[in-house]
C-alpha cells in the first residue's frame, strides 16, 4: 500500500502555521506593552490572521486518519 504524502504536507503545513501563530502573538503582546514609533504591525496581524488556519486543517487531518 503506498503512502499518500498530500496529508503529511498539509500536516508540515499546518505545523508551520501553528508556529507563525505563536510567533505573531508575541509580537502583539510587545505592541501593546510598549508602543515604538518604528514597529509596523500590519505585518503581524496578516500573519496573525494567515495562521488560523491551523486548527481547522488539524482537524480535518484527523478525522481523513479516523475514517
Amino acid at each position: 500500500m503506498k503512502r499518500d504524502s498530500n496529508y503529511d504536507l498539509m500536516r508540515i503545513y499546518a505545523m508551520c502555521m501553528v508556529i507563525l501563530n505563536h510567533i505573531a502573538d508575541r509580537f502583539v503582546m510587545i505592541e501593546k506593552v510598549n508602543s515604538n514609533p518604528w514597529y509596523n504591525n500590519e505585518y503581524t496581524y496578516i500573519c496573525e490572521s494567515i495562521s488560523h488556519c491551523a486548527i481547522p486543517l488539524f482537524l480535518m487531518l484527523t478525522g481523513v486518519y479516523v475514517l
